[in-house]
């Protein structure tokens, strides 16, 4: 029906019909599907069904939240690793967009850079040696295709690689979308604000974060624990009050000259303050 809406609006904007009789139709809103995210045991499992070359790409989205066709156009030229950003040129909202890193974001994008150096230098010595014609230039992606001047195409990707390691691995339910899920959640379990967590995925508003506030019931579940701690404590019990003795008359002065001595008058087990505490007021005033 929606697609049907949008047609009859073109041809409204054409001249060729005076109105559109479908935007006369209420639209009912689609239920949101179930989010489906991965604990870090499922995030292993499926680096190890990719393999090493592409469990890269896994990690990179998971810690970084990135679409994946903004991730598989990224060029290096667009990476920051001193202030720790990635410039997004061309985004799904079709403006400038940043990706923050986070210490292991660089350290896997500095591994890929260095390893796309060494193969650049294999193939510049070989070209030398003669055992390849000519030595091809760097690729300007962070993830180049098999031909260098273009990059991993993301619904080739998708259908090649990910839906048939999905599966071997068997993960239920492990769409496209996952990982940004993944980074999603984890930022609600790390204890983030629903504005931090929207800067982060880049959407204009809280509105579709407040999805992700039911993720994970373990960390649910430590919450509710927390709620305990706010229980009636019982009231001490004071201890009944010592009647001082009475003082003898003489006692005192044998008191003063016993601890003038280094003595203490009350025997070797109480200390000065037991004796104030006990009702020899007397004595310690003296």
């Amino acid at each position: 029906m929606q697609f049907l809406r949008q047609v009859l609006s073109k041809v409204v904007r054409d001249g060729k019909l005076a109105n559109n009789p479908v935007s006369l139709i209420k639209m009912f809103r689609e239920p949101a599907g179930r989010l489906r995210f991965l604990s870090p045991e499922e995030e292993q499992t499926l680096c190890l069904a990719v393999g090493p070359e592409c469990a890269p790409w896994v990690r990179l989205a998971a810690l970084t939240g990135m679409r994946r066709a903004e991730q598989f156009r990224l060029q290096w030229k667009d990476i920051d690793f001193e202030r720790g950003l990635i410039t997004l040129p061309v985004t799904k909202a079709g403006r400038v967009q940043y990706v923050k890193l986070n210490g292991e974001a660089k350290t896997i994008l500095r591994e890929l850079d260095s390893m796309a150096a060494k193969a650049q230098a294999v193939t510049e010595a070989e070209a030398i040696a003669g055992r390849q014609k000519s030595a091809s230039c760097r690729s300007q992606w962070v993830f180049p295709s098999e031909n260098p001047d273009t990059h991993v195409d993301p619904r080739d990707f998708y259908r090649r690689v990910h839906l048939p390691k999905v599966k071997q691995a068997g993960l239920d339910g492990v769409t496209r979308h996952t990982l940004r899920h993944t980074f999603a959640s984890r930022l609600v379990m790390s204890g983030s604000t629903e504005g931090t967590i929207a800067a982060l995925l880049r959407h204009s508003s809280t509105a579709l974060v407040r999805r992700y506030a039911h993720l994970s019931p373990s960390h649910l579940q430590e919450a509710v624990e927390k709620v305990t701690r706010f229980r009636k404590t019982e009231q001490p019990v004071e201890p009944e009050k010592q009647v001082p003795k009475a003082v003898a008359k003489g006692e005192g002065e044998s008191a003063e000259r016993r601890c003038e001595t280094g003595l203490n008058p009350l025997g070797s087990v109480q200390t000065v303050t037991e004796t104030v505490m006990g009702g020899y007021g007397r004595w310690a005033a003296e």
